[in-house]
């Protein structure tokens, strides 16, 4: 389900960043609409979508393995669960910069 919240936050986003550009600034929606997707790049959109995919693939396995390995009754469920979240925090971090540096470097545009 992470790639399908990812395109629904993109596109709520830039369905926000309209309203409050044309509503609250004064922008002329066309003007807005034309420099938002003149600045929107094919490339950015398909590496945030392939990141989505794997930082899910990356919470998916973390969480199994520290699920499948509890002990401990609900003290343990419990303590599994802290370390799963902490886990997949750092490694989204670190996956982040390398995919980022992967896409933006050893991937010519």
């Amino acid at each position: 389900m992470l790639p399908c919240l990812t395109v629904i936050s993109d596109v709520t986003g830039m369905i926000g960043g309209f309203l409050v550009g044309t509503l609250g600034v004064g922008i002329n929606p066309y003007l807005y609409l034309a420099k938002n997707f003149d600045a929107l790049v094919l490339k950015d959109v398909n590496s945030g979508l392939a990141k989505s995919f794997i930082f899910a693939i990356l919470v998916a396995l973390v969480s199994c393995h520290q699920g499948l390995s509890v002990e401990g009754g609900a003290e343990g469920v419990g303590k599994a669960t802290t370390q799963a979240v902490v886990i997949s925090i750092v490694l989204i971090i670190v996956v982040d910069c390398l995919a980022t540096a992967v896409f933006y470097y050893a991937i010519p545009s």
